[in-house]
């Protein structure tokens, strides 16, 4: 019941679609879907709007046709598979993500919904997309986590590189050297700014004052501050540097760092009030009952089923009892149906939100996930201390989804081995 990980990427132009005349051509067939022209056409519009944003080259029009095609039949794969594995994204899922993109952007959803109008996006099209990507997602994490494994070795590296901290508590000072590259970069172009970031590399490891560099390449650039950030916050600094310095020592110099504008060395010069911060989480203590939907158990007699051991409940029966003789959830209906304390935000959203409802005690539901429907009974409150299983929780979490986008396109391909799929 973990909940899934919406991907970072997902924020102002999930979707984009041409104007002009409807194209219905088939260009292919997937299983028993089609795709259009009009959807590749669709498709190559945003990819070259990606792009651009990223400041990469524009592949040429055959190539970016054939990858928006791939695009998309992989897409139609995994909408297929994830139909076929029941998985839906409720409207009020699809809200509380929408709220979530808009709050890391720092705007309100109205001002989302004006920048999306401003590009030309209907904010129809960019839910249903946004909605695909959720259910894509599920997909992934249901069908790949499985098979990947990550140690406890694995875990202390990507630990010690992430130092989570209050927003704001910490300030740092960066100096960056840039080297830019064009926007449609040629070969040359880009084997130049290596040659360069190289020869500053080698400058810098002789002895060379970092702060000159940087105003000589600030210059040659027309940056303002001579490539002196002063001091900022994580929030404040440019994403990939905030990446970066959380990881770095005082004095640190890093580089060469490829960004979608040209390559970068900094130099954090000092950190100021960079201990870490306790965090405290709400727990809840809860114990559920889950009847799975299949084949012969649709959504009506599911809840039917609930409903009658609800009543028996109501009436003084024993919940642990009835959840080992009924609940569905092989882990934990040999425990009475004890999920333990639970920190906010780890379980499904309407799981979540049925649960926070209860007071102590009650007994609430049938409510439904995409892992059937259940009975909910919150046993107890607390807020606790977190912070090492914050750290620990962050950084097996980043490993499991390095390994999962590591593996997700053998899977794909896979995929589409065992699927039939004609191009026209």
């Amino acid at each position: 019941m973990r909940k899934y990980i919406i991907p970072f990427l997902l924020l102002f132009f999930t979707n984009v679609h041409a104007e002009g005349h409807s194209l219905d051509k088939i260009v292919a067939v997937v299983n028993d879907g089609i795709i259009t022209e009009r959807q590749v056409l669709n498709e190559e519009q945003k990819m070259r709007m990606q792009l651009k944003q990223m400041r990469m080259a524009i592949p040429p029009a055959n190539k970016l046709h054939s990858q928006a095609l791939d695009k998309l039949i992989d897409k139609e794969l995994q909408l297929q598979l994830a139909k076929n594995a029941g998985i839906e994204v409720s409207d009020a899922t699809l809200n509380q993500a929408i709220d979530d993109i808009a709050r890391r952007n720092r705007i309100a959803v109205p001002v989302l919904k004006q920048k999306l109008a401003q590009e030309g996006i209907s904010f129809s099209a960019y839910r249903q997309d946004l909605r695909e990507q959720i259910i894509m997602s599920q997909i992934q994490q249901r069908q790949l986590v499985q098979s990947v494994t990550v140690t406890d070795e694995e875990v202390k590296q990507v630990e010690s590189k992430i130092k989570p901290m209050a927003k704001g508590a910490a300030r740092y000072h960066v100096i960056d050297i840039f080297v830019a590259i064009p926007d449609h970069p040629t070969a040359k172009d880009v084997s130049a700014a290596e040659t360069k970031i190289k020869n500053l590399m080698a400058r810098l490891q002789k002895g060379a004052d970092f702060s000159r560099l940087a105003v000589l390449q600030a210059t040659e650039a027309h940056l303002p501050n001579g490539g002196d950030f002063g001091w900022q916050t994580l929030d404040q600094l440019p994403e990939l540097f905030a990446q970066k310095v959380q990881g770095m020592s005082k004095d640190q110099i890093l580089g060469p760092i490829r960004a979608g504008n040209g390559l970068h060395i900094i130099k954090l010069v000092d950190v100021q009030g960079a201990g870490i911060m306790p965090h405290y989480t709400k727990q809840t203590h809860v114990r559920h009952i889950l009847i799975k939907t299949d084949k012969t158990t649709n959504d009506e007699i599911a809840k039917i089923r609930l409903l009658q051991l609800k009543e028996k409940l109501q009436k003084g029966a024993d919940f642990a009892e009835m959840a080992k003789s009924n609940s569905q959830d092989p882990l934990s209906n040999v425990k009475g149906g004890d999920l333990g304390w639970v920190p906010e935000g780890a379980l499904d959203p309407g799981f979540e939100r049925t649960m926070n409802n209860l007071k102590v005690g009650q007994i609430g539901g049938p409510v439904k996930t995409h892992f059937g429907w259940h009975l909910v009974q919150v046993l107890g409150r607390r807020q606790t201390e977190d912070t090492k299983d914050l750290i620990s929780n962050q950084a097996r979490n980043i490993a499991y989804q390095q390994k999962i986008q590591q593996s997700l396109p053998g899977w794909l391909q896979q995929l589409r081995s065992s699927a039939y799929v004609k191009k026209y």
